[in-house]
């Protein structure tokens, strides 16, 4: 019984180790940039635009990884405007626009 004791424990520390590397890494296929903070409690400030999308039937920005289509929640905010590099939200009052980086607008036919 002795004997099986130190690979029962080396398996016991290996198993915690490994769960607790999990819990830090990041996941692999989300864009970079992308937060990780809970969106439903977003504040002033605490948006990131990454993305518009523009059709004849629905206007979609990504905001801190999820998509909105105007009209819609982002936290307590609401998506007033969505434009081609901007995003215009109503943050309890507060008209808030977001703009994406020069370099991240790309033009679609």
């Amino acid at each position: 019984m002795n004997a099986l004791m130190p690979p029962c424990l080396l398996l016991g520390l290996l198993l915690a180790m490994h769960s607790a590397t999990a819990a830090t890494l990041s996941d692999p296929t989300q864009p970079s940039g992308t937060p990780s903070a809970d969106t439903s409690v977003a504040g002033p400030g605490s948006w990131k635009l990454s993305a518009t999308r523009i059709t004849p039937a629905k206007r979609v920005a990504v905001i801190n990884g999820q998509q909105v289509a105007e009209g819609g929640l982002i936290g307590t905010a609401r998506v007033l405007r969505v434009s081609h590099a901007q995003v215009k939200l109503d943050a309890q009052g507060e008209i808030v626009t977001l703009r994406l980086l020069q370099s991240e607008v790309k033009k679609t036919r």
